[in-house]
């Protein structure tokens, strides 16, 4: 069973393999991969990759049970042929008990996300024990056009007198006739077209929909520092106001929910004046670096530097000090990076602006 583990495989697995998470990569090697038991899948990424000549598919000794995460069919560059039919998924069992049904199924051609396979659109076709893939228009089943009889050449012969018939005979006439006539309609029927295959319609998810859910929390980490450091600013110091004279704070901390874990450092630096009646206010200018990243790992994670100059001030409206006005102001510039290994291929991004 894997849950948010990559796994590159390729030959073959004893026993049943489950996915409820994380990456499982078939590598272009041999036959691809042979499973000696049942293979279900609840969620993760399964890529399997093709080339022109072949897929590196799955071949189970069991059943298959896709009912959730996504597929990826990783297509190498190449010349592909109009109609060219790829098993992806097979097994050895049949009879109703195999399932094909994930989220989505997502296309990746020479390294990027593509809606067509060398400009083929691809079609999936869900069977009783297989799961294929087709490229292009050739792949849509039409009816084949009923065959329509050529009717016999009818010799008339030349009239003679007959008898007049007797109503018994003409009734046994009438009745071979009308048989007759039945059998010929029977006989050249057309016949009825064989069913198309199921074809299971296909949602592209290009690599900005994958990653999207961690590009949205980027900007809560570069916020979040931000207001941890406006913070620390008027929490610092005497009695609780800006801090007086030069000085330096660091800063660090780390936070963990669900699969997300998080972790943050820094620094400030700046100078404080005494000001006003007595010199009790505070007036002062600071420079702060700091480093926040967010995510579930390694290879998916959201990074945010930002940098920033600040004023700051505290103000005692009273002599004895007993409550105080605080504030601070200040801009600065914000690097986000961005990594993701959603589609099953490593994904950078770099962005960010001013605060």
């Amino acid at each position: 069973t894997t849950t948010g583990a990559v796994l590159v495989v390729s030959g073959s697995v004893g026993g049943g393999l489950a996915m409820d998470g994380g990456d499982l990569n078939i590598q272009p090697t041999g036959n691809g991969l042979a499973v000696g038991g049942n293979y279900t899948q609840t969620g993760g990424n399964l890529t399997i990759p093709i080339s022109p000549s072949q897929a590196w598919g799955m071949d189970t000794k069991g059943n298959y049970k896709i009912t959730g995460g996504d597929v990826i069919v990783d297509g190498e560059a190449g010349s592909y042929a109009n109609g060219e039919n790829y098993v992806l998924i097979q097994s050895a069992m049949s009879g109703g008990n195999n399932t094909f049904n994930p989220t989505a199924i997502d296309y990746v051609y020479n390294g990027a996300s593509s809606a067509t396979i060398d400009g083929l659109n691809p079609q999936i076709k869900a069977l009783s024990s297989a799961v294929d893939l087709c490229l292009g228009s050739a792949c849509t089943a039409t009816p084949a056009p009923a065959t329509t009889s050529t009717a016999p050449v009818v010799v008339t012969p030349t009239p003679t007198p007959t008898p007049t018939p007797t109503p018994a005979q003409t009734q046994t006439q009438t009745q071979t006739q009308t048989q007759t006539q039945t059998q010929t309609q029977t006989q050249t029927a057309a016949p009825a077209p064989a069913p198309a295959p199921v074809v299971i319609p296909v949602k592209v998810v290009t690599a900005v929909g994958e990653a999207q859910p961690i590009l949205a929390d980027s900007p809560q980490v570069t916020q979040a520092a931000i207001q941890n450091t406006a913070e620390t600013l008027v929490s610092t110091g005497v009695v609780g106001g800006g801090p007086r004279g030069a000085w330096l704070k660091t800063l660090g901390g780390f936070s963990s929910q669900g699969g997300y874990s998080g972790v943050n450092y820094g620094l400030l630096a700046g100078y404080g004046k005494s000001v006003g009646p007595e010199g009790r206010d505070v007036m002062g200018a600071a420079f702060s670096a700091g480093q926040a990243g967010l995510g579930t790992g390694p290879s998916n994670f959201t990074k945010a530097s930002d940098y920033g100059l600040w004023l700051y001030g505290t103000y005692y409206p009273t002599e004895d000090r007993d409550w105080k006005i605080t504030g601070t102001i200040g801009g600065g510039l914000s690097t986000n990076t961005l990594s993701s290994t959603a589609l099953g291929l490593p994904q950078t991004a770099s962005f960010g602006g001013s605060f």
